[in-house]
C-alpha cells in the first residue's frame, strides 16, 4: 500500500475569498490521468496574470488503478512550457518530482472511488505571472506507479487557482479550460475541456503556419494521431461552440 503522506508547509484556510482567481471544472464525464501524465493549464502572461498564492481542491475521485488515491490529484508549475524545465512547484500526489516547493494534501487520502478531496494549499512563496512571464500550470496524476503496475485516475469537480487571473480576448474561448494531454506526446493527443463546449475542428500549424493536419469532431473530446508528425513543436487550435483557443504541443 501506498505510505501516509508527510505533510511539509500545509496550510488549511477557512472563509477564503479573493477576487482574483481561475476556476478550472472538470469536465462532467471526468479527468482521466495515466501516472505522472501531465495536461497544460495556462501558461504567464498569455492564458492568466497575477501572483499564484494557493490552491483549491474541490473533487471527487470517480476511478482508480493501482492505488490511485483522490489526493493524487495534481497541480504542478513549470518554469517555461516545456513539461522537463525547472519544476517550482508541485501541489498534491504521492509520488515527489523535485519541485522546489512541494504541497501534500491530507484531505481525500484513500482509493475508494467516491472519495472527496477538499482542501486549500497556501503557497510559502507566491509565484508572480506578471510579464514577462514563461512559467506554466498543469494539472494530472502525481501518483506514477510503476512500469510493472501503471496507474491511472479519474476525477470530477474543480481546482481553483487563486490570485491569478484569466487573460481573454473578445469571442475568444478561454485556454485555461482546454485541457490538451499528454504533451509532449508521441502518438495521440487527447483533448477535452471543462466547460462540456462542443468541440467543431481541430487544426494543427507548425510554427511556421502551415497547416499540417485538420479533423473534424462534433463531440465534447476528442483523440487527434500525431504519429505521422515529425518531432517538434505545434500550435493546436481547436474550434468550439462557445469559441477558439490555441495550444502548444510537442511531438516527441
Amino acid at each position: 500500500m501506498k505510505k501516509l503522506l508527510l505533510l511539509f508547509g500545509l496550510t488549511l484556510m477557512s472563509n477564503f475569498s479573493t477576487n482574483a482567481q481561475v476556476v478550472l471544472n472538470l469536465p462532467a464525464t471526468g479527468f482521466t490521468a495515466t501516472g505522472a501524465q501531465f495536461s497544460t493549464v495556462a501558461e504567464g502572461t498569455i492564458d492568466v496574470t497575477g501572483s499564484l498564492t494557493s490552491i483549491t481542491f474541490n473533487t471527487a475521485l470517480t476511478a482508480s488503478v493501482n492505488e490511485t488515491f483522490a489526493n493524487d490529484l495534481t497541480v504542478i508549475v513549470t518554469s517555461t512550457n516545456a513539461i522537463n524545465s525547472t519544476l517550482l512547484l508541485q501541489v498534491g500526489g504521492f509520488s515527489n518530482f523535485g519541485a522546489t516547493e512541494r504541497g501534500q494534501i491530507a484531505d481525500g487520502d484513500s482509493e475508494v472511488i467516491g472519495t472527496t478531496c477538499s482542501e486549500t494549499y497556501t503557497l510559502t512563496t507566491p509565484l508572480s505571472f506578471s510579464s514577462p512571464s514563461t512559467l506554466t500550470i498543469w494539472i494530472g496524476n502525481g501518483w506514477a506507479g510503476s512500469v510493472a503496475n501503471p496507474s491511472s485516475g479519474t476525477w470530477t469537480g474543480s481546482v481553483t487557482l487563486n490570485g491569478i487571473n484569466e487573460v481573454l480576448s473578445t469571442k475568444e474561448f478561454s485556454a485555461t479550460k482546454l485541457l490538451v494531454y499528454p504533451n509532449p506526446s508521441t502518438d495521440i493527443i487527447n483533448i477535452s475541456n471543462t466547460l462540456n463546449a462542443v468541440v467543431n475542428t481541430v487544426e494543427i500549424t507548425d510554427l511556421n503556419g502551415r497547416t499540417v493536419k485538420t479533423q473534424n469532431v462534433n463531440n465534447t473530446e476528442a483523440q487527434i494521431s500525431i504519429s505521422d508528425l515529425s518531432a517538434g513543436v505545434y500550435m493546436l487550435k481547436v474550434s468550439t461552440d462557445q469559441g477558439t483557443a490555441t495550444k502548444k504541443i510537442v511531438k516527441q
